[in-house]
């Protein structure tokens, strides 16, 4: 990654990413803790050729819309070359609210990196499962550390990889209990986890403890890794939800995003990742440059290149306008 733009450039800024990690504490009540200028110039290198942005927290507003400024951007860099990429732990279903606003087009990565989906011709390009018995045996040691612990599974649907409708990719399934931080689809699967695991490959599993449990998601996380690391990929997009996600090993926003690159032709040093959460921050680690809003967990804010405004501030937006004053 290009750690080192110039120092003034983050001197204007403010600190730096890992400095600003050392001494703000993530507050979930207080999602714009990190303070950065609207208005200060954002260091973007001359050579961009690709864009991925994370969606939740970081390209949608807290109101869950798409800025003005990045509804204007969005378009004017796919005229000169430089793809946008979604990269999101959303689902395909879920992207289509996004692509209504922006009238996107693109590569996307779905279920943080499990799924790589073609929004042009609503195709999947590539998906990861989890294997079953892996699943499985994560699912009954969280079941013995943490007692009321509940799941859902996110799984690839009977002819996913020739349907060409994004509704019609992937499905979700809950066991019993299992009460997300969202509306409840109408078409819910409801079983417990093995069962739904038995359905079909499975590209993510979710999990939710007990408030009693005494978790936050990031020592779930923490929990979960200590038995699973070397077999799973296991991370958290929550700044309130005690809610963990859990994909097949090597399987990640980074990784995905360097995939996205490659089918395209382009130079990974040339791209740009931005995000806001612990399941960025190998998106954020594996882009030429490195971002996070200002209003990130610390994990992100750790690992960026550089802080932006936050979501609230349309940070994406003022960061690919960076991107577009660098072209002629």
């Amino acid at each position: 990654m290009q750690r080192a733009m110039a120092a003034g450039a983050d001197a204007r800024l403010g600190a730096t990413g890992s400095e600003r990690a050392g001494t703000v504490a993530f507050v979930a009540g207080n999602p714009d803790a990190v303070h950065v200028d609207p208005a200060a110039p954002i260091p973007v290198p001359d050579d961009v050729r690709l864009v991925g942005s994370d969606l939740d927290g970081t390209l949608l507003d807290p109101q869950m819309n798409v800025g003005a400024r990045s509804l204007a951007a969005i378009p004017r860099l796919a005229a000169i070359g430089v793809p946008f990429v979604y990269v999101t732990g959303r689902p395909p279903r879920w992207l289509r609210p996004i692509v209504e606003q922006t009238g996107h087009a693109g590569m996307a990565v779905c279920a943080n990196g499990a799924v790589i989906v073609d929004l042009a011709t609503e195709r999947v390009v590539r998906h990861t499962a989890i294997d079953a018995a892996v699943a499985i045996e994560l699912v009954l040691r969280l079941r013995a550390l943490v007692p009321g612990i509940t799941f859902a599974v996110e799984r690839m649907l009977d002819g996913a990889d020739t349907a060409r409708d994004l509704a019609a990719m992937s499905v979700v399934g809950f066991e019993p209990g299992y009460d997300p931080p969202w509306a409840r689809p109408a078409d819910l699967e409801v079983a417990p986890a093995e069962a739904l695991l038995a359905r079909g490959p499975a590209v993510k599993l979710l999990a939710i403890p007990p408030p009693e449990a005494g978790h936050d998601a990031d020592s779930l996380v923490a929990l979960a890794a200590a038995d699973f690391a070397d077999r799973l990929h296991i991370t958290h997009s929550g700044a309130r939800a005690m809610l963990i996600e859990i994909m097949a090993g090597g399987v990640d926003k980074g990784a995905a995003l360097l995939e996205v690159a490659e089918l395209l032709g382009i130079d990974p040093a040339a791209t740009i990742g931005v995000g806001d959460m612990p399941n960025d921050v190998t998106m954020i680690r594996a882009a030429g440059t490195g971002y996070a809003v200002a209003n990130a967990h610390p994990a992100a804010l750790r690992v960026a290149d550089h802080v932006i405004p936050s979501n609230a501030d349309d940070g994406v937006g003022r960061l690919l306008d960076a991107v577009l004053a660098t072209r002629p």
